[in-house]
């Protein structure tokens, strides 16, 4: 029994329906997840019925953002532990809503993820090349939503604690 809840129902009437410039000049109300809907925009092109047109991104990001996922971690951390805390975060109530809910937050959580996973490397002095992906998933954030401001404010809370607490002031250079 599959349905369109009522922000996707918003999301496809003011936004999908009017093309790439609804998407990306139009923001009437803040629930325009701008590259979630550009995703669903091209999708559009494949698919005519809305409840795929609007649940393909999320899924499909799902999946591959928590492979992501887990290897960025795995690049840290062991095996044991990076398996369990994938598995623990995805098998979660509210990352299996929105896995299959057709809005941006599966994004919003792996540019969270990737931006977070960058500030660790960069605190632990893991070489300079880690604060490209952090500009580059703090910038995808921006651009699926605004409030992605309240993740990015976490992830700086955190770097510079780890940064304060290691004393390593050579990474921030």
């Amino acid at each position: 029994n599959s349905h369109i809840e009522l922000d996707e129902a918003l999301t496809h009437s003011f936004f999908i329906e009017n093309g790439l410039p609804g998407v990306l000049f139009y923001y009437p109300l803040p629930n325009n997840h701008i590259l979630y809907n550009v995703l669903c925009v091209l999708i559009q092109a494949v698919y005519e019925d809305p409840f795929w047109i609007l649940k393909w991104p999320a899924f499909i990001v799902s999946i591959l953002g928590t492979i992501a996922v887990f290897l960025g971690y795995r690049s840290v951390l062991p095996f044991s532990v990076a398996f369990f805390g994938t598995a623990l975060f995805s098998f979660s109530q509210y990352t299996l809503y929105f896995s299959v809910h057709g809005r941006g937050y599966s994004f919003l959580f792996l540019c969270g993820q990737a931006a977070g996973l960058a500030i660790y490397k960069i605190s632990k002095g893991k070489g300079d090349h880690n604060w490209l992906p952090f500009l580059i998933f703090s910038i995808l954030g921006f651009w699926l939503v605004p409030i992605f401001l309240y993740s990015l404010a976490g992830i700086c809370l955190f770097g510079f604690l780890m940064f304060f607490y290691s004393r390593n002031w050579v990474a921030l250079k």
